[in-house]
């Protein structure tokens, strides 16, 4: 029937497993670069998933059909990280890099130099501003659009490319430094 309003509960349900087998990952990896901890990314991401199965539950399936999923979870999240920045009233920090996947076909040597790099890059990347981190994590590290991490984060999408220049821009100063 044109216009109803809820799907049925199965297809629902496989909607939301396939929503959650496709980008729970991304979604981890990059919560854990912007909150510096494993477990609180862990809770946020399960948070987002359970904000997300809610709203499914009373969408419009028009409305469902039609979903960017990965820009609408990522706005949950930014929302939920908000919120939980807040309550916790300290700033988010950068998570060690995990070396977990580091390319086994390689040397010893180049493995320390791929995990010093990576180092240094998160140590750069968490003293960065709120505001430009989450650009960089959505742009770099999630392979965002600015139109989406726009759509996320709520800034026009000018404001999004300015953060991200800036932001690389404030890297390389920070690399070279130039700034303390």
């Amino acid at each position: 029937m044109k216009g109803e309003a809820v799907r049925p509960a199965g297809e629902c349900e496989r909607f939301f497993v396939t929503l959650v087998r496709e980008h729970q990952d991304g979604l981890f990896s990059g919560l854990h670069r912007l909150t510096g901890s494993r477990t609180q990314a862990q809770d946020l991401t399960q948070d987002v998933f359970l904000a997300a199965w809610r709203s499914l539950l009373g969408m419009p399936a028009e409305k469902r059909d039609s979903l960017a999923v990965r820009s609408w979870l990522w706005k949950i999240a930014v929302n939920l990280l908000r919120n939980d920045s807040r309550n916790r009233k300290r700033r988010p920090r950068l998570a060690a890099m995990d070396y977990a996947t580091a390319d086994l076909r390689s040397g010893p040597e180049d493995q320390v130099l791929t995990r010093e790099t990576q180092s240094e890059v998160a140590s750069l990347l968490a003293s960065a501003p709120d505001d430009i981190r989450l650009t960089l994590v959505m742009r770099y590290l999630g392979d965002m659009t600015y139109a989406e991490i726009a759509a996320i984060t709520g800034a026009a999408e000018g404001t999004v490319r300015s953060r991200a220049s800036r932001g690389l821009q404030l890297l390389k100063r920070k690399n070279k430094g130039e700034v303390a």
